[in-house]
This record gives structure tokens, C-alpha cells and sequence, in this order.
């Protein structure tokens, strides 16, 4: 993605002033996580009841976790930067965890890296998170898990 590429050069350059993008909190009630959570496995209903509630950007974050390009540009586009990085550092691409650092979504930052199976990040997340990112967490490695599983047998 285009602007993807622009903003995680001009953040690691230290090129802030050129960003202009407003970026949003990551901040939600517990419920909202696990609302999201449930978003990812695909359920319609609570998808749409999240979109109509002021939480688009977490339908469209699980979009484009599915890969969904256009979900990905919305984020970018409307405020979320941080969730596509946080998306990118689940597919492990290091500019993106060096990004997350660098903006201090520290929650991202940790919650990525559980994604992707470091221990000490669990660790992190256990100490310092509620139960429901862990279960977030829990529910796109089990998501990946399907998705790899369905690739390999094409």
C-alpha cells in the first residue's frame, strides 16, 4: 500500500511534520475488544452493530486483516494508521513494530509480537492488558491458523 509505505518512511525518517495524519487512540472498553473479537470470526451481526456504534475502524481492521486492500486504504485514510501497522506487525514486517514503538502504541506493539508467538511479549500482555486482548490476541492466531491451513490445501 502506497500510503502505508509513505508514512512508515517518513515515522522511522523522523519526518513527523510531513505525516499530517490525525491519529486515533487505542483506548476501548473491554466489551468493544471483545465485540471485535467476535467481528473476526465473521458474524454479521455484531459486525454491522459495531459499524453503527462509532466502530467502523474495527470492522474494517478486520477486513484488512482478511486482506481486504480497500480496508486497508480506509485506515489509512480516516485516522488509523496504527491499526495498519498494528496489521502489518501481525505479518511480521519489522517497519511496522518500529513504528508502533516509535508513536508508543505500546498495547500494539506487544500484542503484535503475542501474535507472533514471543514469550516474553505473552508475558508483557499478562501483566499488563485485560483478559480481553489476550482472547483478541488468542482469536487472529486461531483466524491465521485457518487461513494458513486453507492455502496450504490449494
Amino acid at each position: 500500500m502506497k500510503f502505508w509505505d509513505k508514512i512508515k518512511d517518513w515515522a522511522l525518517e523522523g519526518n513527523d511534520d510531513e505525516l499530517n495524519v490525525n491519529m486515533n487512540a487505542f483506548d476501548y472498553h473491554p466489551k468493544i475488544i471483545l465485540a471485535w473479537k467476535v467481528c473476526l470470526t465473521g458474524n454479521k451481526e455484531i459486525s454491522k452493530w459495531l459499524a453503527e456504534n462509532g466502530y467502523i475502524e474495527l470492522v474494517k481492521a478486520s477486513a484488512a486483516i482478511l486482506g481486504h486492500e480497500d480496508s486497508r486504504v480506509w485506515l489509512m485514510e480516516n485516522g488509523y494508521p496504527h491499526l495498519m501497522a498494528f496489521i502489518n506487525a501481525i505479518e511480521e514486517e519489522e517497519k511496522a513494530f518500529q513504528w508502533l514503538k516509535r508513536y508508543n502504541y505500546e498495547k500494539l506493539y506487544f500484542m503484535a509480537n503475542a501474535i507472533n508467538d514471543d514469550l516474553l511479549a505473552w508475558q508483557w500482555l499478562h501483566a499488563n492488558a485485560s483478559e480481553d486482548i489476550i482472547l483478541f490476541c488468542n482469536q487472529v492466531i486461531d483466524l491465521r491458523k485457518r487461513i494458513d491451513d486453507v492455502t496450504q490445501k490449494m
